[in-house]
């Protein structure tokens, strides 16, 4: 998550495009412009090569053709009219782009190098000393592109990194120099002598290397991510709606009214966040049961090996889970990968010598968040989620015992069932009939 504070510098796109493009033209800066210009077609053409035709490379090079072009016709072109063409001509060509997330950041961090950074820049330059002047557009880039991306960051993967400035700070004497020895070290690569290439592949090493290590450096600080979840869309939209003003520069009155949207996003996502319910999840022939409240979570698996680790991984840092309360495995085998489910949750319960995880009238429980195996339902679990009651049928073994008790057994109010398997055409009409709750999930 740390790589997306610093997405506008370490991607394939504008950045280095203009390090490679600025280059070229200091050099020929005495050259007619029908040698500039197709040197410079020369640049752009070969970054596309090189970088490959992904949404935000393709981007910067329509974005830097059209302005070159511009400039080289003697007039001054417009950047917001420049990146809203070049937007418009690509969603023309390939409107699956507006789906790609690639394209969504690259969009909104360029806007915010457009339209927020200007006014920043000035902001910090009145509070900066004389001699620290030059520290303003270092600050005000990647501040720009943090906030036009945040709700972007929010919406797709749930979390965001909190020292992406100093992350920046660090890194960017680093980015110039080795951008410009990683091209000249490709160029070489194609149709130069190699016989210098180890001679400019060295510093690009060390420099990569440094980049990498102070990445991981900032990723080990403590709360280096801030796991927030994935809002919903509409909350994602009042937030950029509350946004707007303060981005944009507008008045103190509209200012004013932007809070109200922004009030409103985060006290629905903070309902959401703290609220009681059950998330599941179905992949290969695996199934996750996540349940939250208040804030902190606890999960069901079917399977403790390292695919599903890696899974609920994902899931609980989709919902803004740093560390789970605890972790049951329904898998009879013992997982080989007990390590990762520690790192995940405090407490892991797991298969041992063919014994199940909980015993008959045992209680796996956190504050809020319990589970229980019960004698009369031969494998099924309750599950309480606050004030919610679940019941758990892990296999089709345990939805056959709970047939065969149905009759003797008196009804208990259960909120809804879960299931840990797929059910076959009867399975499912004999719950729909017969099945406790008025909530299934898993069928």
């Amino acid at each position: 998550m740390l790589l997306n504070g610093l997405s506008h510098a370490l991607a394939a796109s504008g950045f280095h495009l203009s390090v490679l493009l600025g280059s070229v033209l200091m050099l020929a800066r005495r050259w007619p412009p029908g040698l500039r210009l197709p040197l410079a077609a020369t640049a752009l053409l070969l970054f596309l090569c090189l970088a490959g035709a992904q949404p935000s490379v393709v981007r910067a090079v329509l974005m830097a053709a059209m302005a070159l072009l511009i400039r080289e016709a003697g007039h001054h072109s417009r950047p917001v009219g420049v990146l809203l063409l070049t937007l418009s001509g690509m969603l023309l060509l390939r409107p699956a782009w507006a789906l790609s997330i690639g394209f969504q950041l690259s969009a909104a961090a360029t806007a915010g190098l457009i339209l927020t950074a200007p006014r920043l820049e000035k902001a910090v330059q009145a509070w900066l000393p004389d001699r620290c002047q030059g520290l303003a557009a270092a600050l005000s880039i990647p501040v720009a592109a943090l906030l036009r991306t945040l709700p972007l960051q929010l919406l797709h993967f749930g979390a965001m990194p909190l020292y992406a400035l100093v992350a920046n700070l660090l890194v960017a004497p680093l980015l110039a120099p080795l951008t410009l020895l990683a091209m000249l070290s490709a160029l070489l690569v194609l149709v130069g002598p190699t016989a210098v290439l180890p001679l400019l592949l060295w510093p690009v090493h060390q420099l990569a290397g440094l980049v990498i290590t102070m990445a991981s450096w900032i990723s080990h600080w403590p709360g280096a991510q801030l796991l927030t979840g994935r809002p919903q869309v509409w909350v994602v939209a009042l937030l950029v709606l509350g946004l707007l003003p303060w981005l944009l520069g507008a008045g103190p009155c509209r200012r004013c009214w932007s809070l109200i949207p922004l009030a409103t996003a985060l006290l629905v996502y903070g309902l959401v966040q703290l609220g009681d319910g059950l998330v599941t999840v179905e992949r290969f022939d695996r199934h996750w049961l996540l349940a939250r409240h208040r804030g902190r979570a606890a999960l069901v698996s079917t399977h403790g090996d390292a695919r599903s680790c890696r899974m609920t991984k994902k899931l609980a840092a989709v919902h803004g889970h740093a560390r789970l309360d605890w972790v049951l495995f329904l898998d009879p085998v013992a997982t080989d990968v007990l390590a990762c489910w520690q790192a995940l949750a405090h407490r892991v319960e797991a298969p041992q010598q063919g014994q199940a995880p909980i015993a008959i009238g045992q209680m796996l429980r956190s504050d809020g968040l319990s589970v229980q195996r019960l004698q009369s339902r031969s494998g099924a679990l309750v599950m309480r989620v606050g004030h919610q009651r679940w019941q758990l049928v892990p296999s089709p073994q345990a939805l056959w015992a709970l047939q065969q008790r149905q009759r003797s057994e008196p009804r208990q109010m259960i909120t809804g069932t879960w299931l840990g398997f797929k059910p076959s055409a009867p399975q499912r009409r004999w719950l729909l009939k017969h099945g406790a709750g008025a909530r299934f999930v898993g069928l």
